[in-house]
């Protein structure tokens, strides 16, 4: 194993594997980091695509404006309840 060329073959193979395992790490957080960026830039564009309005609901869909209201006097699942 004192032969030159196999402790240098070793080094080389050695040197060229941690070169790929390098580049493998900084593809992938490159990768990771592009895909959350796209998330994120499609949940914003979805979001200002919204109406603010719940105009399009029907009337039995939209909850009550005072659901949470503690001044009703209602607990806030009797809006639920229509036996009242």
């Amino acid at each position: 194993m004192d032969n030159p060329k196999v402790k240098a073959q070793v080094s080389i193979e050695f040197a060229v594997a941690f070169v790929m395992l390098v580049l493998f790490v900084v593809l992938a957080t490159k990768m990771f980091t592009w895909m959350g960026g796209t998330i994120v830039k499609r949940h914003i564009a979805y979001e200002n695509s919204r109406s603010m309005t719940s105009a399009a609901a029907p009337k039995d869909m939209v909850p009550p404006v005072d659901f949470f209201n503690a001044a009703t006097g209602k607990k806030p699942m009797d809006v639920f309840n229509e036996t009242e």
